[in-house]
């Protein structure tokens, strides 16, 4: 997941760390954050306390919006009815975007991830399930809960994906005020990169329209791959 700090070229990701790292690091007492940021007693509490739905959708949304590169606006549009499971992974529609005004809409593939706690698939097919329980089998994917656990019909804002990117921020040990849900998109844009993976697919995977943009991104990355001063005898 990468600082906003550093949402132009070089952001680090990917979000899926922090994800399993706050499941590990939460405890009861105040620990220091990067930057004198603290996790109180009480806010570790309640990340303990969280209900098993509220936990299951973040986890879906933080490892989905980071493995599909999307904006928040995308996520928070999001339907039940757009996603479909294959042999290959999980296909996700995205209806409409900044860069899609017209609303063509364009077919994202999320493959499996290799690790089971961090895969974007499992996370998603174990939230839908939950969903599923509750009898809630079309309409908003993402849905915020009352103050005592129940589903609301109601999608979730884009600023409370901002929220859900800093408290996994938090519970990992990181300072939420360098993390907010760009931090998804522009992770993966990097993590990518680092992967050695080419613009188009990136561009393919983002919905990216500038090469411009994605490029910032890929030189920060290469900024000391095959540099031309490493071995000249320093």
């Amino acid at each position: 997941m990468a600082p906003i700090a550093q949402e132009e070229p070089g952001a680090p990701g990917p979000p899926a760390r922090h994800a399993a790292a706050a499941r590990r690091r939460a405890q009861t007492k105040g620990a220091a954050a990067p930057g004198g940021a603290r996790v109180s007693g009480q806010s570790a509490k309640a990340a303990r306390t969280k209900p098993r739905l509220a936990v299951l959708r973040d986890q879906a949304l933080l490892l989905l919006g980071f493995a599909g590169g999307f904006r928040r606006s995308e996520l928070v549009a999001l339907d039940i009815e757009d996603l479909s499971f294959t042999d290959e992974g999980l296909r996700v529609l995205i209806r409409w975007s900044k860069t899609d005004q017209e609303g063509e809409g364009r077919t994202v593939g999320i493959p499996p991830g290799g690790h089971g706690q961090t895969c974007p698939v499992r996370a998603v097919r174990a939230y839908l399930e939950a969903l599923e329980q509750l009898r809630v089998v079309s309409g908003a994917l993402f849905r915020p809960l009352t103050h005592t656990g129940k589903l609301r019909r109601t999608r979730l804002t884009p600023q409370s994906v901002a929220l859900v990117v800093k408290q996994a921020a938090l519970q990992a040990g990181a300072n939420p005020k360098d993390y907010a849900s760009h931090s998804l998109r522009a992770g993966l844009v990097t993590a990518a990169a680092r992967a050695g993976k080419s613009i188009p697919a990136i561009m393919r995977q983002t919905g990216h329209r500038s090469v411009a943009t994605v490029t910032k991104y890929v030189r920060e990355v290469e900024l000391f791959a095959e540099n031309a001063a490493e071995g000249v005898g320093l």
